[in-house]
């Protein structure tokens, strides 16, 4: 929560950019990660090289090294921490989102996960 607090501004540029970036290519920019990207070939929609490395350093900064994801055009996920694949490991992160995501708890993700609540998604508010 304080890397959030910490960084409020750089977040909120990083999701300016990322929506100027989805409009180049009418939405489907998926992924930037810390060696991948979701379209592969970014250059080919006007996203060069250099702008890829400055999100990069941008997730540096900020503390998400994994980057950041998009959902149904309109859900962003930032990535502070993963761990194994995707059907058994766990990430975590910050979601911006134009809805209330669910669940919304209150308290401790962790603890909400080790009572068995093994949903995909967990959301608690900043």
């Amino acid at each position: 929560m304080a890397r959030f607090h910490e960084n409020t501004s750089q977040f909120e540029a990083l999701l300016v950019m990322i929506k100027q970036d989805q409009a180049k290519i009418g939405g489907g920019l998926f992924r930037i990660d810390d060696d991948w990207t979701k379209p592969k070939d970014l250059g080919a929609f006007g996203i060069d090289s250099n702008r890829v490395e400055t999100y990069r350093k941008i997730f540096g900064a900020i503390g998400i090294p994994r980057g950041f994801y998009v959902y149904d055009g309109d859900a962003y996920y930032f990535v502070a921490s993963s761990q194994g694949i995707a059907v058994s490991g766990t990430s975590k992160g910050f979601a911006w989102r134009r809805t209330v995501p669910e669940p919304l708890i209150e308290g401790d993700l962790d603890e909400y996960r080790s009572k068995k609540n093994f949903g995909y998604l967990a959301f608690r508010a900043i």
